[in-house]
């Protein structure tokens, strides 16, 4: 089973991507952060193999956790950004940190469930 955690400040978008997942017939598990210091201990605790990542978040922004798991030799997730920093430097900063895909808000869930199958 493909662990999946979701980093998101926003409860209500946790929430929407978590039931598009679930449509999945328990190919994913899920696991839930709601701000950047909870996603960068859980992505090292739990070691998930995607991470759904937003740029915004209290406490720690997706751009300082990716500049942190940079420095993890032994473990790299395959990460897509969520974001509404869709500027051309904030999609090169994303990307050049190690993000595997960068997706705007808003999105489509079927867009998103679609990425994450398949990688």
């Amino acid at each position: 089973m493909t662990k999946v955690l979701i980093a998101d400040d926003e409860n209500s978008l946790r929430f929407l991507i978590s039931e598009t997942l679930l449509l999945e017939d328990n190919k994913y598990q899920l696991f839930e952060a709601q701000d950047g210091e909870e996603a960068l201990s859980k992505i090292l605790s739990i070691k998930p193999d995607i991470v759904v990542l937003d740029v915004m978040m209290p406490k720690l922004s997706g751009y300082q956790i990716l500049e942190q798991l940079k420095d993890v030799a032994d473990y790299k997730p395959k990460v897509v950004m969520l974001t509404a920093k869709v500027q051309p430097e904030d999609i090169e900063r994303g990307l050049s940190l190690g993000a595997t895909l960068y997706l705007s808000k808003p999105f489509s869930p079927i867009e998103l469930l679609n990425t994450i199958n398949k990688l």
